[in-house]
């Protein structure tokens, strides 16, 4: 394995971020990363025929976070995700799955409860827009 962590430009974090890279994690620009945050692209393997999961194989799987998301506080992106630009992900939620752009995402697992309307320009419910 070969590690690639790439950042883009303007990119802001506060304290205790750890990122764990085993394969390929892309940050965009513009990011804002808070307090207490965790990244990991990879797991170990779940095989019970070794004596410890340890000895297993590691699982990785890339992360992607686009231009302009903003992480919150004691947040878990964990390996395979891809967090589109603009997006906001909430204290405390754990990462999971893909989110789309323009959404507000929380919760463990996180998922979306809003969407930004850029014809009201406004957050709506993740229910009112399709």
């Amino acid at each position: 394995l070969c590690p690639n962590l790439i950042i883009g430009h303007d990119f802001h974090a506060t304290r205790y971020l750890i990122i764990q890279c085993a394969g390929r994690i892309t940050i965009g620009g513009d990011v804002l990363i808070a307090s207490n945050v965790f990244i990991i692209d990879f797991n170990h393997g779940m095989s019970s025929w070794p004596m410890n999961y340890l000895f297993n194989e590691l699982e990785v799987s890339d992360i992607e976070i686009g231009d302009g998301v903003w992480v919150g506080n004691n947040v878990i992106i964990l390996s395979g995700v891809h967090i589109e630009e603009k997006t906001i992900i909430g204290a405390d939620s754990v990462v999971t799955k893909d989110i789309p752009l323009y959404c507000l995402a929380v919760g463990n697992p996180a998922r979306i409860i809003k969407k930004f309307d850029s014809h009201d320009n406004v957050w709506k419910s993740a229910k009112v827009i399709k």
